[in-house]
């Protein structure tokens, strides 16, 4: 192998092997223990120990010599050669790195100034933007229902909300939740109000009680910093102590399940001392049955503390009707028993006025009636009957078409699918919307998702502007919009995240019954789980790399680029994830090698430019297509460039 540096090395030998990691200060001096903890942990080749402290603080290289093998090999007499060699190669590196400036020099912050040094925890989300915003007029009738103001007024209480799929517990728990709060901060009573939404993530697996034990200790840490942060920074302090984490390990630590558990509840109880807690938990059928006996046990356990205690710690858990996810305690409100008003209040408020006057109670009614008190149904089936209603149709018409639609959500997603199968000229662009929508690894805007559907669809463009000459090309956000509507058959929608219009599906049931049946309606090859999540994710893996691979983006100078591209941050971040995603399904990726125009490193480099505009930690300046696969475990696109297609 040949180096463009300013010596040249030949005959390079590449050992890639496990390196152990010890505190500093730790020496493993017996032979016999090395050798034994090599093969325990799988043919590890060293142990680290003067750059361990340093690799979860910020991003570095290490470059070193080793003498001290993991074997009966130690031989101190190595130990200048191996030294010498690491020198030598950092001496040459050096000679090729250019220098850069630091613009934003500070000094770290005590680790009691700052949240984020105590915890581990960036980009949490609690799940709250899966969950669609309440309807206008709706939702109001659980403040005023006497099971819940019991619970409110009780302070120890458990409450469920159960329902069925589509009756509308998320959107009520999330409507309670931000009604509590504001409530709660106009209030001179101190309360806490914590809540976390249960959902499948993009890969189709359910979130987890880690999930749930981070998002919790972050919002109390975070979000009530100004109430608690005296309170708990010595308890999450004393915690890293006899855990033996280091207040500066910031981001990079990875604590167990168990761990948190511990450390949530004991700041759940410190926080007890002064304020009354309030936990919301929503879907949580959406945990793994492991993880429902888990948060089973740890509920069950706080409250047993908390009723010996004259401070309030009250519980609200939403899930579906499943005798294995409700415990026998509580109190608990049955949603479509309740919810009649909120559908008949929808109903009116979007059926136009008939022009002759007509009342539309009939309608009304029979909406409620055929809804089984399913809010989801009405709102799938209303824009069709007002549809109808815009083309002239009378009260009566509408009655009639309204009693041949099928009342059961599965009927309903099925017809739509099936609508949407007969349209040949936009099946492809059909399948790709709902692929992004149901794959996606978070929620996206109208803009990224505008360019996720152009590059997925249309493979051969070298440049976006090209794209956007296409004929069938969607070329705006408003036409992405309007599209949204003719391509989901209405089974997606805009919501607001974060100040951001985002594009997701309608409802989680929407999803599982895509995944279960309708893609394999839209493409009968995507007929098993495991092809669809493979190709799926393939597709997805290939659309951000074209992305990446577009003349403006290549050719860019832009010192933020992601605000000139909309698409490019998930692209930079995302093409390695659904790679390794796609090589779990054992799909093979050697469509990464012509994806980059390998063996050129002329699209790597622009992923690497960008990502290094961005701050990220990975991929580092000089990184190769051969590092970014070996490091994602993309197996099979390391075997193609080491050794060519099979």
């Amino acid at each position: 192998m040949r180096l463009g540096l300013s010596c040249l090395i030949e005959a390079i030998w590449i050992q890639s092997s496990t390196m152990a990691s010890l505190h500093l200060g730790k020496v493993i001096k017996d032979a016999a223990t090395r050798d034994r903890l090599r093969q325990e942990l799988g043919n590890v080749l060293c142990f680290e120990m003067e750059a361990a402290g340093l690799m979860n603080n910020f991003p570095c290289l290490v470059i070193r010599g080793i003498s001290d093998y993991a074997d009966y090999h130690k031989n101190d007499i190595w130990q200048p050669y191996a030294a010498a060699t690491a020198a030598a190669f950092a001496k040459n590196l050096l000679s090729i790195v250019h220098a850069q400036e630091v613009e934003d020099a500070s000094y770290a912050p005590n680790a009691t100034d700052s949240p984020s040094l105590v915890l581990p925890f960036s980009g949490i989300s609690d799940g709250k933007e899966f969950v669609a915003e309440a309807a206008a007029g709706t939702c109001t009738w659980l403040l005023e229902d006497g099971e819940y103001k019991e619970w409110q007024e009780q302070g120890n209480g458990l409450l469920w909300i159960t329902g069925k799929p589509g009756s509308g517990k998320s959107t009520l728990l999330r409507y309670a939740s931000m009604v509590d709060s504001e409530r709660r901060r106009n209030d001179s009573k101190k309360v806490i109000v914590l809540s976390f939404f249960f959902h499948s993530n993009e890969s189709g697996s359910q979130t987890t009680p880690l999930d749930f034990y981070r998002n919790i200790l972050h919002q109390l840490i975070v979000r009530y910093r100004d109430q608690l942060w005296n309170q708990l920074v010595e308890v999450v302090q004393n915690f890293q102590v006899s855990s033996g984490h280091s207040v500066n390990d910031g981001e990079e630590w990875s604590w167990n399940v168990n761990e948190l558990e511990r450390l949530l509840q004991s700041c759940i109880n410190k926080a007890r001392e002064t304020h009354a807690v309030q936990i919301m938990v929503d879907a949580l059928d959406e945990c793994s049955q492991d993880g429902i006996i888990s948060l089973e046990a740890f509920f069950k356990n706080i409250r047993s503390q908390s009723a010996s205690s004259l401070s309030r710690l009250s519980i609200c858990i939403t899930c579906r009707h499943f005798p294995l996810v409700k415990w026998q305690q509580g109190k608990e409100i049955s949603v479509e028993s309740k919810n009649e008003a909120d559908i008949r209040t929808y109903v009116r408020s979007n059926l136009e006025p008939f022009e002759d006057g007509q009342d539309s109670g009939a309608l009304e009614d029979e909406m409620v009636e055929r809804s089984s008190g399913i809010f989801l149904w009405a709102k799938l089936v209303l824009p069709n009957l007002v549809l109808q209603q815009r083309k002239g149709m009378n009260p009566e018409q509408l009655l009639q078409s309204l009693q041949r639609t099928p009342s059961r959500l599965a009927d309903i997603f099925e017809d739509a699918v099936n609508k949407l199968a007969d349209e040949p000229q936009e099946k492809l662009w059909i399948l790709r919307l709902f692929q992004w929508l149901c794959f996606t690894r978070k929620p996206l805007s109208v803009a990224e998702l505008q360019w996720a559907m152009n590059v997925s669809v249309n493979s051969q463009c070298s440049s976006l502007e090209e794209c956007l000459r296409l004929p069938d090309s969607i070329r705006t956000e408003k036409q992405m919009s309007k599209r949204l509507q003719s391509l989901s058959g209405g089974l997606a929608e805009l919501r607001e995240h974060h100040g951001t219009q985002v594009i997701q599906l309608i409802h989680q049931s929407a999803k599982e019954f895509l995944i279960d049946r309708g893609f394999q309606t839209l493409d009968p090859v995507l007929y098993s789980n495991v092809v669809l999540r493979g190709q799926t994710n393939i597709c997805l893996s290939q659309a951000c790399i074209r992305y990446l691979a577009m003349d403006e983006i290549v050719s860019s100078e832009s010192s933020k680029p992601w605000q000139q591209f909309p698409f490019l941050d998930y692209s930079v971040t995302s093409w390695t994830v659904h790679a390794e995603k796609a090589e779990g399904m054992h799909m093979s990726q050697e469509y990464i090698l012509s994806s980059f125009h390998w063996p050129s490193e002329r699209i790597v480099g622009s992923w690497v430019r960008a990502s290094t505009k961005a701050h990220k930690n990975w991929p580092v300046p000089c990184t190769t297509l051969l590092h970014a696969t070996a490091r994602h475990d993309l197996v099979s696109a390391v075997m193609a460039q080491t050794w060519g297609p099979p």
